[in-house]
C-alpha cells in the first residue's frame, strides 16, 4: 500500500511540473474519506476534518476591456469541516506567484508583472444525493482575493520598466467568485467528476510611465461561464489526489492533495 501512494504521489508531481478561476472543491461525502470523527453533544452531528495543498496554474483569464487577460499560479494550504456528511465548509490560505497581468492600453501593449502575495479564500461545498444513487451531484461557491498587490515591473511594446521608474499608485487587485455545479461517479479508488460552473473577477492594475498612465481600470471577466473535468484518485480511506482541468472561461489545471484525520 505505501508503494501505491508512493507511485501515485510521483504522478501528481509530475502534472505539477507539467500542466503549469477557482478549482472545484469535490465534497468530501462524494470522495467517501474516512476519518476520525467527533460528535456534538446536543445533536450529535458529526463533524470531519481534513487537511491539503493545493497547486492552481491559471494560464490565461480573458478580461472584459482592452483585450486584456491575466495568468499566474496560486499555491494555498486548505482547512476543510465536513458537516452531517453532506456539508463542506473549507478556507484556503496562500501564496499567488507570477501574477501577470496584459492588455491594450493606449494603442501599446502593456505587461503588468506583479510581485508574490498573500491570497485568501473561503467557500462551502454541498451534496444533494445519497450514498447509494448511481451519480452524486454537489454544489460548491467560493470566493477568493488578492488585494494591494505592488509590482515587479511593467513592460511596454518590448521596454521594460523596473518599479523604480513607476509613478502613482502602484498597486493592483483580483476579487473571485465562483458558483459550480458538479456530477460524479465513484469506480472503486475513482471518482471521476465533471460540471459547469459560473464565475466573475474584479481586476484592476494602474501605473504611471514616464508622465503617461497605463490604466486596466476595473475590469471583469469577458466569459463568465465554464466547465471543468477531474477525478479524485483515493488510494486510502483517509488520503486523495484531486487533478482538474477548466476550460472556456479560462485555461486552467489544478493539483489537491489532502487527508482526513
Amino acid at each position: 500500500m505505501v508503494r501505491k501512494v508512493t507511485s501515485l504521489l510521483t504522478v501528481s508531481m509530475f502534472l505539477f511540473g507539467v500542466v503549469y478561476p477557482a478549482p472545484i472543491n469535490l465534497p468530501s461525502s462524494i470522495k467517501s474519506l474516512k476519518g476520525k470523527i467527533w460528535s456534538h453533544e446536543y445533536e450529535l452531528e458529526q463533524i470531519e476534518v481534513s487537511v491539503g495543498v493545493e497547486a492552481d496554474f491559471v494560464t490565461e483569464r480573458e478580461l472584459d476591456e482592452l483585450d486584456a487577460e491575466a495568468e499566474g499560479n496560486l499555491y494555498t494550504a486548505k482547512l476543510v469541516f465536513s458537516s452531517a456528511e453532506k456539508f463542506d465548509f473549507y478556507v484556503n490560505l496562500g501564496q499567488a506567484q507570477d501574477i501577470k497581468y496584459k492588455a491594450t492600453i493606449l494603442g501599446s501593449d502593456v505587461k503588468f508583472d506583479l510581485e508574490d502575495e498573500f491570497i485568501w479564500g473561503a467557500g462551502i461545498s454541498y451534496v444533494f444525493t445519497s450514498d447509494d444513487d448511481p451519480f452524486q451531484i454537489g454544489v460548491d461557491a467560493k470566493y477568493r482575493q488578492i488585494t494591494d498587490i505592488d509590482y515587479d515591473s511593467i513592460t511596454i511594446n518590448g521596454t521594460t520598466y523596473k518599479k523604480s521608474q513607476l509613478g502613482g499608485k502602484t498597486a493592483a487587485k483580483w476579487k473571485e467568485w465562483q458558483a459550480a455545479l458538479i456530477v460524479s461517479k465513484k469506480f472503486n479508488c475513482f471518482v471521476p467528476y465533471a460540471g459547469m460552473k459560473y464565475s466573475d473577477v474584479d481586476a484592476s492594475a494602474k501605473a504611471i510611465v514616464s508622465g503617461t498612465t497605463y490604466d486596466l481600470g476595473s475590469t471583469d471577466s469577458e466569459s463568465k461561464v465554464g466547465i471543468f473535468v477531474g477525478c479524485s484518485i483515493i488510494p486510502i480511506e483517509q488520503f486523495s489526489i484531486d487533478l482538474e482541468a477548466r476550460f472556456v472561461d479560462e485555461t486552467a489545471f489544478t493539483a489537491r492533495i489532502s487527508f482526513k484525520f
